[in-house]
């Protein structure tokens, strides 16, 4: 253990005047970020994959808590019965969406949209940068 960490002589945990400055400061950092994430309003997240915002596109002081918001409400996974699923042709037959999909290894990231038959990543939607010239996507066409 010795060999990762250092031992810090007593002497330099005494408090110090120094210390108890930058005490105050982060803690007026903190009561910043807090205030402005407080001033953001999470019932107006839309959790169908389809109606989102981009992340980025909110104020950098929200990223977080919305990213926290997604994670704590889980990715949209609607239980629909087998034939609400619609049809679709792949590669000269017809299959559709299964929620079984939700219940198996996929069940932590996977979303999809009734709305347009489309199927999510919900952490790539949280971490992707959404930068345009860059190949990837948080989407996946059954």
């Amino acid at each position: 253990m010795k060999k990762y960490f250092t031992q810090v002589p007593k002497s330099s945990l005494a408090p110090h005047s120094h210390s108890q400055s930058n005490q105050k400061e982060n803690t007026n950092h903190s009561e910043v970020s807090l205030d402005s994430s407080q001033e953001f309003d999470l019932s107006s997240l839309k959790f169908d994959p389809e109606e989102r915002t981009l992340i980025l596109s909110y104020h950098p002081n929200h990223h977080y808590v919305i990213r926290r918001a997604y994670l704590l409400n889980g990715p949209c996974q609607p239980r629909l019965a087998v034939h609400e699923y619609p049809q679709t042709n792949i590669s000269g037959s017809m299959g559709h969406f299964s929620h079984e999909w939700f219940d198996d290894i996929y069940h932590d990231w996977l979303e999809y949209s009734v709305s347009k038959d489309v199927v999510y990543c919900l952490y790539c939607y949280l971490f992707k940068d959404h930068n345009t010239n860059q190949g990837g996507g948080e989407t996946f066409q059954l």
